[in-house]
């Protein structure tokens, strides 16, 4: 395990890329969101914003043996990712030797993150005003 693997996006293909590799390698795993959320589930959560939590694992619990960034990463190199990190603004160098970029797809939907969200709570009052403003 002295080699390192890097997963950009810790959604479905990044947690099973993860419990895929997570013997092998020392992983670390780069999000924006401190959470895994389980998307299908979001139409209910929009009704329901108190069930949302239940759609929802923090990383540290899904993945237990892995490091955990939440940040965006800025720049990717051979054998680095340079990372601004969520909590304190400052860019973090983040070596590898092998990367996974799992960032999923991007589109305008209200189902989707957009500006904050970046912890549960907040994702609630997003899911809230979505159903107010719909």
């Amino acid at each position: 395990r002295d080699r390192y693997m890097r997963i950009i996006g810790g959604s479905f293909s990044g947690l099973c890329l993860y419990r895929g590799f997570h013997k092998y390698f020392q992983i670390t795993i780069v999000d924006p969101k401190d959470y895994f959320e389980y998307t299908p589930s979001i139409p209910l959560a929009m009704i329901s914003p108190q069930k949302h939590e239940s759609f929802h694992v923090p990383f540290s619990v899904a993945c237990k043996n892995a490091t955990f960034i939440q940040g965006l990463v800025t720049e990717l190199q051979i054998n680095k990712a340079l990372v601004k990190q969520h909590d304190n603004d400052q860019t973090k160098e983040v070596f590898f030797d092998y990367c996974i970029v799992c960032c999923g797809s991007g589109y305008s939907s209200q189902i989707k993150i957009s500006e904050g969200g970046f912890n549960v709570k907040d994702r609630v009052m997003q899911l809230s005003d979505c159903l107010l403003y719909t």
